[in-house]
């Protein structure tokens, strides 16, 4: 199957063509997997991994694809809206679950092997995007998830750190072709 844009991939889901779901879920689901491994903290990976989040972003966004609306904004857009509230949701409940439970996270080298053991090549792949990101101011950094990984417009990015969408667009053009080979293996940015 060729890669579709993501545009195209929503209009054959809302037409309800078979595997439309599928193919938009394969399309995307690298960037929400790098979404989640840059948002959810280390300190909460012992009750929910990044793959978890990931996963329970899918599920709402199934869910409730009926109120997806075009006209609204784009769907990357309303997925990653999605993306936010099940992490803030996650993290919610992953506090009241460890208060009441008195559950103690895995050690960090635990959470590490599991996720080593199940998805060494991307992993090792993030750990590099990870590090390029580290070298970034932490404006660019910003940058490079809202724009990068979210896919939000320079305006918007402009908006959220504080800069004019011209400088957003001459920052993002200037730190894309450093992030780009390392992010290719990975299908984001």
């Amino acid at each position: 199957m060729p890669l579709s844009t993501t545009g195209g991939l929503v209009a054959d889901l809302s037409d309800l063509r078979p595997g439309s779901f599928a193919a938009l879920h394969t399309h995307l689901s690298p960037q929400v997997i790098a979404w989640a491994e840059f948002q959810l903290p280390r300190e909460v990976r012992g009750w929910i991994s990044p793959d978890e989040l990931a996963q329970e972003v899918w599920v709402r966004a199934w869910t409730n694809f009926d109120s997806f609306d075009r006209s609204k904004g784009r769907f990357r857009a309303w997925l990653f809206g999605i993306a936010y509230k099940a992490l803030r949701n996650e993290l919610r409940e992953g506090h009241r679950r460890r208060s009441r439970l008195q559950i103690e996270p895995l050690p960090d080298t635990l959470v590490e092997m599991t996720s080593v053991v199940g998805q060494v090549s991307r992993r090792l792949d993030l750990e590099r995007l990870r590090q390029a990101l580290d070298d970034l101011s932490a404006a660019d950094r910003l940058i490079a998830v809202y724009r990068g990984l979210e896919g939000l417009s320079h305006q918007v990015v402009a908006s959220r750190v504080g800069s004019t969408p011209d400088a957003v667009e001459a920052r993002w053009r200037r730190m894309r072709p450093r992030l780009k080979p390392i992010a290719k293996s990975l299908r984001v940015l």
